[in-house]
């Protein structure tokens, strides 16, 4: 089991390194950190923030529809993702830790369910 996953992970790091825009990957977001923000440190070399990357790391589970990772409002937080869009790509800690830096970078710390 911690092969597969460990596998799963580099598929899709090497997936996402390898298509560096929103539309090689079909990942989107609304979602704008903060600017001058103290979470700059999770950009990528790309300057992508940790919105887009994780709309990019579901987008490839998804077939053609892609994804995307919508802006938060006060008191709302990223859900867990619901069992007909669970796949190996959302339910990864990769994708969580992604959401959870999402959400701080907003401003909005604590917006992700556990």
């Amino acid at each position: 089991m911690a092969s597969s996953s460990l596998l799963l992970l580099v598929s899709v790091i090497s997936f996402i390194s390898h298509f560096h825009g929103v539309d090689s990957t079909g990942g989107t977001t609304d979602a704008v950190c903060l600017s001058g923000s103290q979470y700059a440190w999770t950009e990528n070399a790309q300057n992508q923030s940790p919105c887009l990357l994780a709309a990019n790391a579901i987008a490839p589970c998804q077939g053609s529809g892609g994804w995307n990772v919508p802006a938060l409002a006060d008191g709302v937080h990223y859900d867990p993702p619901t069992p007909s869009k669970a796949t190996r790509c959302y339910c990864s800690w990769a994708v969580y830790n992604l959401l959870g830096a999402c959400a701080a970078c907003q401003g909005l710390a604590g917006s992700i369910q556990r």
